[in-house]
């Protein structure tokens, strides 16, 4: 009896664990932003490059090889581009998001140029935490 009452209880403890924890990773954004992760995975060709990032015509950063770029930004509405004229992204930010925003370099006829992507949290996550950290900034209070 005191064998399965132990492990009901260990049960009971471990469903509510990760929902606490949770809780407190969607409490840990302020209300009213959300995150822009930017990040080039590391590569050999184009390496050289640093490509702009630019939110809402306004330019943010050059990422160089390798390297991430964190930005919080007000909700709402956003254009998210390089300097790749092909690729862009019309971002709809919600309240405590991160969006993950993958920079490749694309080849051109003289010069390469940085294509983005916008990827699944998961593989963002995961790909971003291999980069070094570069800045981070913070749009939101500008608006």
């Amino acid at each position: 009896m005191r064998h399965s009452l132990a492990s009901v209880l260990f049960m009971l403890i471990s469903l509510l664990v990760p929902s606490t924890q949770a809780q407190q990773s969607t409490e840990s954004q302020p209300e009213g932003k959300a995150t822009i992760c930017f990040y080039r995975p590391h590569r050999f060709e184009g390496s050289a490059l640093k490509p702009s990032i630019y939110i809402d015509n306004s330019e943010i950063a050059r990422l160089k090889n390798g390297e991430s770029v964190n930005v919080t930004i007000p909700i709402g509405q956003h254009r998210v581009y390089s300097n790749d004229k092909a690729t862009g992204i019309d971002l709809d930010a919600q309240p405590g998001q991160t969006y993950y925003v993958r920079m490749d370099i694309q080849t051109g006829v003289w010069k390469g140029h940085g294509g983005i992507t916008l990827v699944d949290p998961q593989e963002g996550k995961y790909e971003s935490g291999q980069t070094k950290l570069e800045t981070s900034s913070d749009l939101s209070s500008s608006k």
